[in-house]
């Protein structure tokens, strides 16, 4: 039915390319409920890669406040921190400014550190072994009937454990050629329904979760196809 669209997606110039983290538009989740924690709107048509692996790296955050008192204080995460192969285990800020724990105890889930006399605002964004289910989704705007299908799902708790060098992950989304395909104006969405609570930015101390990772391969189209979006929404609509 969409032959001619589908031969010319395959002769259109494309650049190899991978979507990161800091080109979507980035929010939060709490605890126990899933959201919306990334999304990413497509220029032009890009075609997910299966032959190149995701990487993923979704950390807990959490803050605390020091006593003042220039003693070694133990500070206890609530979740289990993780000996991460991906992405930098912890991540502490005191008063905004990235400091480095005197020591971090994985067994017992805890970091000690000495301040300045002065009460801190500490901010900690850490990997984490706690449930945190994981779906990436491409969407189709209104005006295509605002249809959606799921492209990627895994437990993020797995993800963390595992060297993704060693045993990557791939999209495995080749039952059509166009399920693959993420049309101009539609959207890439990773949801996320953490028992912990998820935030890339803390405006209140002014910090990032620098050791967050996403990074998707893909190719990028060089223009838009006439009919494309129409026949992706059609391919999902068939295979529901």
């Amino acid at each position: 039915m969409f032959d001619t669209i589908i031969t010319q997606l395959r002769n259109m110039q494309g650049t190899p390319a991978r979507l990161k983290r800091d080109d979507f538009d980035l929010g939060s989740a709490e605890s126990g409920s899933r959201s919306l924690i990334a999304s990413f709107q497509a220029p032009n048509p890009l075609v997910l890669r299966q032959d190149r692996p995701l990487r993923l790296a979704i950390p807990a955050f959490e803050t605390f406040t020091s006593a003042g008192q220039t003693e070694a204080q133990t500070f206890e995460l609530s979740h289990d921190l993780l000996e991460s192969p991906q992405s930098r285990d912890l991540l502490v800020f005191a008063d905004g400014s990235k400091i480095s724990p005197s020591n971090v105890d994985y067994g017992a889930n805890s970091f000690e550190y000495t301040d300045d006399g002065n009460a801190q605002d500490l901010a900690a964004y850490y990997i984490s072994g706690a449930d945190c289910p994981l779906e990436i989704e491409k969407q189709a705007p209104s005006t295509h009937g605002s249809v959606s299908e799921r492209i990627f799902e895994e437990p993020m708790e797995l993800m963390h454990q595992r060297d993704q060098d060693e045993e990557p992950r791939h999209f495995e989304i080749g039952e059509t050629e166009l399920m693959r395909v993420v049309p101009k104006d539609w959207r890439v969405n990773v949801y996320a329904d953490p028992d912990y609570q998820i935030t890339f930015a803390d405006d209140a101390s002014g910090t990032r979760a620098r050791n967050a990772i996403i990074s998707l391969p893909y190719v990028q189209g060089s223009q838009d196809l006439e009919g494309l979006a129409r026949a992706v929404a059609h391919d999902i609509i068939n295979r529901a």
